[in-house]
């Protein structure tokens, strides 16, 4: 007899068989043929899915990736596309679009995480019904606010936010939206011209979701600002500090609860870590009192600085609510600045040097419209360094000056061709920086002890110079075997050169009462001299090491036997170094970190990068900044191609960790703030 008959998995149309059984009232859904089935409708089912082998068990016959016709009726697909066979034969629509499938995980994700409280979440805390109500209570009593995209300023936008459970609205910042502030607008426009980037202006303010606002300017102040009795506060910052500061909280402090505490921890670990030799021997102490908090009084921005820089090193070790903080005060100050009428060179000094580490790190993190906004605080402190001639600044300016040439001529030995604006100031004045007047009280010291700290401060000060001249040697070198100027001889034999002029004058100028090429040379003297010693001998072994390894892409190819020699030499007495660093408990000491990078990256066996890593990882969480994390996680990425290219018949000198960084976008102004 003749019947449709469905079966799971197929469909067979039309079969002529013979049953044992009575005919049933309708077609049979979702049963296999059974064994006490005739042979002949087992035959005839074969014969439709191919034959099976004796002895096996039939697979179900399913699709996985096939079209999602087949897949929804559970048979083979060929997966021809656009249209398989199974959908040709049977005239189906073949359905090849993905698919998505939303599963509601709450009830798995609290089982998973029963020890995370979810009380006051907006999306987890059942009781926040009731703060729903009341918002819509609160909101039953308020004037009708328009729809978020059409009101005006912040102050509305926060009153209509009330009126509504958090996370509903949100506003967007983009670069352009500080296209219109002094200190940005010409980077941007700059910008704009050379990455033709930029989004027209006429589409700023506008989007599809009603509740989503992206601002075409970024406003100068937090909805608390817009409120009339507060909008004149901005334009009498400076007249209002005459004395002590009687600060509104939401002015001075937005982002973070406390002047207080943002004060404290700038006092006891920003400063520490902005000058990390000088803050060994209390260069900043006036008395009881950080020189420049006391500055901070008269000089309203490098108050805005001092938080700036403090509320980033906050946000950038995981209190990320409190960058918006830090972008204010960080315009406030460059406002104020502008505003002043009462700056002298000193205080200007103060102030660019934090908005430069404050720079550094935003440049590291890519929060900066172009990245370059280092360069410009470079470019002032040269101008203020050599504004008048022989000019006398004190103590800790001299220091601050000396650190800053430091920091220019490791980020040109980094590769940034917007470095060295004060190094070739530097170069230009005859390798010299203001002097500070020395107080009596040092001349009264032992004359042994004057002695020593006089023959390893000229050391030191021999090094800062011959640093600043190799950085900007390995600029212009890197530059013109980019472009094919000069040939692979010619540029070694100038290296040489350097290498032969800097070896001797090292050992002329070294101290004869110290022992030679040992890390421990400097451990017996008075902990000044030793500081001052030991800063000046792992910069003379990072420059060794630098200009045999990483002049150009390359070069390390191009090095003789002796040449490796002595590069491993100076690495392992780097690593030395840096282990009694890492063990004496010195943490604020960062600028060892590029040092033990270079160390790290040049190293001949994996023992030493090994080593290498794990005094980087040591450093971590002790600066201002997350540049010590990314130097460690760039080194590791650097040794594991090393491996690789090893492991593949090439060799480790293959890989220049200056284009390295540059192939993946990685910006390395500074390693260890």
């Amino acid at each position: 007899m003749s019947f449709p008959h469905a079966t799971q998995g197929f469909e067979v149309m039309n079969i002529q068989t013979t049953s044992i059984y009575p005919p049933t009232a309708g077609p049979v859904l979702g049963s296999s043929p059974s064994k006490s089935q005739s042979s002949g409708s087992n035959s005839d089912v074969d014969s439709a899915i191919g034959e099976r082998r004796p002895n096996t068990r039939q697979s179900k016959p399913r699709s996985r990736n096939g079209c999602w016709t087949c897949r929804q009726r559970k048979v083979k697909c060929d997966e021809i596309r656009p249209i398989c066979s199974s959908c040709t034969r049977l005239g189906k629509d073949c359905e090849w679009g993905q698919r998505w499938k939303f599963d509601d995980l709450s009830i798995r994700t609290k089982r998973r995480h029963k020890h995370v409280s979810t009380a006051g979440s907006p999306s987890w805390d059942e009781k926040n019904q009731l703060r729903l109500m009341a918002r819509q209570l609160y909101a039953r009593h308020q004037p009708t606010l328009p729809p978020f995209t059409e009101l005006s300023n912040e102050d509305e936008r926060e009153r209509k936010a009330l009126t509504q459970p958090p996370g509903t609205f949100n506003v967007i910042l983009t670069p352009d939206s500080f296209g219109q502030l002094p200190e940005y607008g010409g980077l941007i426009r700059r910008y704009r011209s050379s990455s033709g980037s930029s989004l027209p202006l006429a589409t700023f303010g506008f989007s599809e979701d009603p509740n989503l606002i992206v601002l075409s300017e970024f406003e100068d102040t937090p909805y608390f600002m817009a409120l009339p009795e507060r909008k004149n506060s901005i334009m009498n910052l400076t007249s209002q500090m005459t004395g002590a500061p009687s600060l509104h909280r939401g002015l001075s402090n937005y982002g973070t609860a406390d002047v207080d505490e943002v004060m404290t921890h700038y006092k006891d670990f920003i400063s520490r870590r902005m000058m990390p030799l000088g803050s060994r021997f209390k260069l900043s102490d006036y008395g009881s009192e950080d020189i420049i908090v006391q500055e901070s009084r008269t000089f309203r921005p490098l108050y805005h600085a001092i938080c700036a820089i403090t509320l980033l090193s906050l946000a950038l070790k995981g209190q990320r609510h409190l960058l918006a903080g830090a972008f204010q005060h960080y315009h406030q100050a460059i406002s104020a600045c502008m505003t002043s009428t009462n700056m002298s060179p000193g205080s200007l000094i103060y102030l660019h040097f934090i908005l430069l580490l404050y720079d550094i790190c935003c440049a590291t993190q890519n929060c900066s419209p172009d990245g370059v906004m280092w360069s410009q605080h470079f470019q002032q402190l040269a101008r203020l360094a050599y504004s008048r001639d022989n000019a006398e600044v004190t103590e800790l300016q001299a220091y601050i000056l000396w650190y800053t040439l430091f920091l220019d001529a490791q980020s040109c030995l980094a590769g940034n061709t917007e470095s060295g604006c004060f190094v070739r100031a530097y170069l230009m004045h005859g390798s010299t920086l203001p002097t500070w007047r020395k107080p009596e009280s040092i001349t009264q010291q032992p004359n042994l002890e004057i002695a020593g700290l006089s023959a390893v401060s000229e050391l030191s000060s021999h090094m800062c110079t011959r640093l600043a001249e190799l950085s900007q040697m390995a600029l212009q070198m890197r530059d013109d075997v980019e472009m094919g100027r000069g040939s692979i001889a010619e540029h070694q034999a100038t290296v040489t050169r350097f290498r032969n002029e800097m070896y001797s004058s090292w050992n002329v100028k070294y101290p004869a009462f110290l022992p030679r090429d040992s890390p421990e040379a400097g451990t017996r003297l008075p902990t000044l001299a030793r500081t001052v010693f030991d800063f000046a001998s792992i910069e003379y072994s990072t420059a060794m090491v630098y200009m045999h390894t990483s002049m150009y892409r390359g070069q390390r190819l191009h090095n003789t036997s002796a040449q490796r020699k002595e590069v491993a030499s100076h690495c392992r007495h780097i690593l030395a170094m840096a282990a009694l660093v890492v063990a004496e408990k010195g943490t604020e000491q960062h600028h060892i970190i590029f040092s033990v990078f270079l160390a790290g990256v040049n190293s001949s066996n994996d023992h030493d990068k090994n080593r290498a890593i794990g005094i980087i990882r040591a450093m971590e969480g002790t600066g201002i900044s997350c540049n010590v994390t990314k130097s460690r996680e760039l080194l590791e990425m650097i040794c594991a191609e090393q491996r690789e290219s090893v492991q593949f018949g090439g060799s480790p000198a293959e890989i220049d960790w200056v284009s390295y960084a540059r192939e993946r976008d990685i910006r390395l102004v500074n390693l260890g703030l």
